[in-house]
C-alpha cells in the first residue's frame, strides 16, 4: 500500500512540475537570416547560438544552406544571439557577431521571446580572404576576476577589419592561427564581463602568453535606461542549486527582493538597499533547501511584482 501511496505521490508532482513549467516557464520559437555585412549574402553554413545575459549557453541550432536559422523554442528571458562559423581555421570567413551586428555584447541588442518572434536578422563581420604565405599566431588566457574565463572572445582587428578570432576553453585559453604578419589591435568580449583591447606586432615566430584581465560589468539591456519596473522569470527554472534573476528599475529608489516558501516564510532577501535606475541581476543558490516550489517577489517604491520557481535535487 505504500509503494502504491508513494507512486501517486511521484505522479502528482511530476505532473504539477509539467503544468508549472508550462503554464508559467513557457517558450516560444525565434528565427531569423545571417548575412554578411558588407554585400548582404546569406551564409550557408555555421551555428546561432542563444546566451543569457551571464553567458550561460541557452541553445543552440544550425543555419540552413539558405542562411536562414530556427530555434523552435527559447525561455522568456533576456538573451543573445550569436551567429558563429563552423568549427575549422578554414571555416572561418567570419567572426562571431551578436544581433544585429556587434561584437561588443553592450552595444548589441538582446531579444526576450515573451512571444513567436521572427526577422532576428544578424549581419556578420567577415574576414578578409586572399592566400597569404607569411601567417603566425597569437595564444595567451583570459581570467574574469582572476579566475579563468570560458566563452570569452578574442578577437584580431587591422585597419578597423577583423583577420582571426580565438575563443577560450574551460582553462581560460585561446589561440588565433593563420593571421597575416603585423601590427593588431587585440580586442577581448565576454557577455556579462568588461571588455579588454591590446596593441600588438605580431611576427612569424608568433606570439604566446597574451594574458587578458575582465572585470565583471553591471546587467544591462541595450544602453537604455527601463521605462517600466520588470521582474523577469528565473534561469534556469527548474533549477539545482543555483539561478539567475533579471530585474529593471526606472527610477532611483529604495529595492528589496525577497524569496518565500510556499507557507509564506521568508528563505532570503537577496536584495534590499538604495539601487539608481538600471537593470540588474541577481544570483539565488537553493543548495541549502529542500526541494520545491518558491516565491521571489520584487519592492520599489509602489511596485510589488513575485514570481514563482521550481528547485529540483
Amino acid at each position: 500500500m505504500k509503494g502504491v501511496t508513494k507512486f501517486f505521490t511521484t505522479t502528482i508532482f511530476v505532473l504539477f512540475l509539467t503544468l508549472f513549467v508550462n503554464n508559467v516557464y513557457a517558450q516560444y520559437p525565434v528565427s531569423g537570416t545571417v548575412r554578411y555585412s558588407d554585400t548582404y549574402e546569406t551564409l550557408s553554413s555555421g551555428t546561432v547560438q542563444a546566451f543569457d545575459l551571464a553567458c550561460n549557453l541557452i541553445a543552440s541550432t544550425s543555419i540552413n544552406q539558405d542562411g536562414t536559422y530556427d530555434f523552435s523554442s527559447l525561455p522568456p528571458i533576456s538573451m543573445d544571439i550569436i551567429a558563429f562559423p563552423d568549427v575549422g581555421p578554414e571555416d572561418e570567413d567570419f567572426v562571431p557577431t551578436i544581433h544585429p551586428d556587434k561584437t561588443d555584447w553592450q552595444s548589441a541588442v538582446p531579444i526576450n521571446p515573451s512571444s513567436p518572434l521572427t526577422g532576428i536578422d544578424i549581419y556578420v563581420e567577415r574576414i578578409p580572404g586572399g592566400n597569404n604565405s607569411f601567417v603566425s599566431s597569437i595564444s595567451g588566457t583570459v581570467t574574469l576576476e582572476n579566475i579563468p574565463v570560458k566563452d570569452a572572445i578574442v578577437y584580431a582587428k587591422k585597419d578597423n577589419q577583423y583577420f582571426g578570432f580565438g575563443i577560450t576553453n574551460d582553462r581560460g585559453e585561446y589561440e588565433i592561427n593563420s593571421l597575416p604578419i603585423g601590427d593588431y589591435i587585440l580586442v577581448v568580449h565576454r557577455i556579462g564581463a568588461s571588455s579588454a583591447t591590446r596593441n600588438v606586432n605580431l611576427t612569424m615566430e608568433g606570439l604566446t602568453n597574451v594574458i587578458f584581465s575582465l572585470e565583471e560589468a553591471p546587467f544591462i539591456l541595450n544602453n537604455t535606461a527601463p521605462k517600466e519596473y520588470v521582474l523577469t522569470q528565473n534561469y534556469p527554472n527548474p533549477f539545482n542549486p543555483e539561478t539567475k534573476i533579471n530585474y529593471l528599475i526606472p527610477v532611483s529608489g529604495g529595492v528589496k527582493l525577497s524569496v518565500y516558501n510556499t507557507l509564506g516564510q521568508l528563505v532570503d532577501v537577496l536584495v534590499n538597499e538604495m539601487q539608481t535606475s538600471g537593470s540588474y541581476s541577481v544570483s539565488f543558490n537553493g543548495s541549502g533547501l529542500s526541494s520545491g516550489v518558491y516565491i521571489y517577489r520584487l519592492e520599489s517604491g509602489s511596485f510589488v511584482q513575485t514570481r514563482k520557481m521550481i528547485l529540483v535535487k
